[in-house]
């Protein structure tokens, strides 16, 4: 992460909030001063939304079933056979992480 003066007479701030195979940011700035405030403000955002970063869905697949039934299920003219037979699978795969199912495991 750095902020630099540019020959212009601008700062820019270049910086890689996630990481370094994360997003990079670049921004022109007047002062310096302004420039770390962007900085500062850039990772500090990254560390308070975990969706910028690395993280994990800790939903189990039951969790996203009843989500998806909730919001656009109930709508079907089939939704609760649908929503019934999904459970009886997620029952057989032992209710997994939602992030954690591959078609292996389904098929097994």
């Amino acid at each position: 992460m750095a902020v630099r003066k540019l020959d212009t007479g601008k700062w820019i701030c270049e910086c890689n909030p996630a990481g370094h195979s994360g997003r990079r940011v670049r921004k022109l700035f007047a002062t310096k001063s302004e420039a770390l405030a962007f900085e500062r403000h850039t990772i500090d955002e990254t560390k308070a939304k975990p969706w910028l970063g690395e993280s994990v869905d800790p939903r189990t697949l039951k969790d996203v079933v009843e989500l998806w039934f909730k919001l656009h299920g109930k709508s079907l003219t089939a939704g609760k056979h649908v929503y019934d037979k999904l459970v009886l699978m997620i029952d057989a795969l032992g209710n997994p992480l939602a992030t954690d199912l591959r078609s292996k495991l389904f098929a097994h």
